[in-house]
């Protein structure tokens, strides 16, 4: 039987890995959407422990040409390879408290007889701006600066960790300050089932959530956010997906969070299944 000390044990070993949270497939319905998007609201917000509220969230939107250009500039993945290139969204406040992201495009190394990649940090970031991806004029360098929007989030971020109402500063090595998505096999697949057949320049829009890395009942530890994947013009629904077009009107999400300097990356599956109502 299930007890409220499995679901701490469960949490303080995935506290130690970067890769167990997120939802509960790649493929993501409108029901978890709507869920997880609402956990963000609940469970990650700007201020001080003991005063705080929600981040205010704009539309985090830009093309799939300007993403796709971005993306080509690395070449393609290594022959056979898997998830050999990936694309870190990195999380940051403007002075208005509203949520930025920065995109990071890398190539991944596998480390052989692991499922762990290793990359390199690349020289530049980019910001939506006006459907663009915009170069930010530099990389984690400068999105970490003094009162640079990626220290801003580690400084100003509180997260209320667990279903409690307890609520702590954000702490390095231990919460996410981006996420890394595999382009190729999953974002990949999520672009070709919806776009397959489309005419035009559809818009991405990231989506900031929030997911537990483990429940006991309804209770749940371990919240870290994350974002989702869906483009503005077609929509997410809950129709039961068919075989070979598992991403087909969903949202694309399991990416791995990422710590402060944590070398290494591994990606799963599947992470905790959809709790009642989602």
């Amino acid at each position: 039987m299930n007890t409220l000390s499995d679901a701490i044990s469960k949490w303080s070993f995935a506290r130690t890995m970067n890769y167990l949270i997120g939802t509960s497939t790649p493929n993501v319905s409108a029901a978890e959407l709507k869920c997880v998007e609402q956990q963000f609201n609940d469970h990650i917000h700007h201020g001080e422990v003991a005063s705080h509220g929600s981040i205010v969230v704009l539309p985090l939107e830009f093309k799939l040409s300007a993403f796709m250009r971005r993306l080509n500039s690395l070449g393609q993945h290594d022959s056979g390879g898997v998830h050999h290139r990936a694309v870190f969204v990195h999380y940051g406040l403007d002075p208005k408290n509203r949520l930025d992201v920065a995109l990071e495009f890398v190539k991944l190394r596998a480390v052989q007889g692991t499922p762990k990649y290793t990359f390199d940090r690349a020289a530049e970031f980019y910001s939506p701006v006006g459907k663009d991806l915009v170069s930010i004029g530099g990389g984690l360098s400068t999105w970490n600066a003094k009162n640079g929007r990626g220290e801003e989030y580690t400084e100003r971020v509180v997260i209320r960790e667990s279903s409690a109402n307890t609520w702590r500063r954000f702490t390095d090595g231990t919460d996410a300050y981006a996420t890394a998505h595999a382009y190729d096999h999953i974002l990949e697949k999520w672009i070709q089932h919806n776009t397959d057949g489309y005419v035009g320049d559809p818009t991405i829009r990231l989506i900031p959530i929030a997911t537990a890395s483990a429940r006991i009942d309804e209770f749940e530890l371990g919240f870290k956010q994350g974002c989702a994947w869906s483009f503005v013009e077609i929509p997410v629904n809950d129709v039961q997906p068919s075989a070979g077009l598992e991403f087909l009107n969903k949202a694309a999400d399991l990416g791995s969070p990422c710590p402060p300097n944590r070398p290494q990356l591994s990606f799963l599956t599947a992470g905790l299944p959809r709790k009642t109502g989602c």
